[in-house]
């Protein structure tokens, strides 16, 4: 894979969204009903909301190849 794939979601009331059923990522309930992008590569996972970086947490295997089944 080179460089990363993004993918928009709308943030749920509990602050805690889904990336492709592999791994949860914390935003928090502050952003609740916001669209994050998430953006990730094999490295890491990270959440940006109206262009900036609200968290960056470290990425598994399972989720990019995921991630790149469903772009296909």
């Amino acid at each position: 894979m080179a460089g990363g794939y993004e993918i928009d979601l709308r943030i749920p009331a509990a602050g805690v969204v889904d990336l492709v059923g592999a791994q949860q990522v914390w935003i928090g309930k502050g952003f609740a009903g916001r669209m994050v992008t998430l953006w990730a590569d094999l490295a890491s996972i990270h959440a940006v909301i109206d262009g900036l970086v609200v968290t960056t947490v470290g990425a598994c295997q399972v989720i990019c190849e995921r991630i790149c089944f469903q772009v296909r």
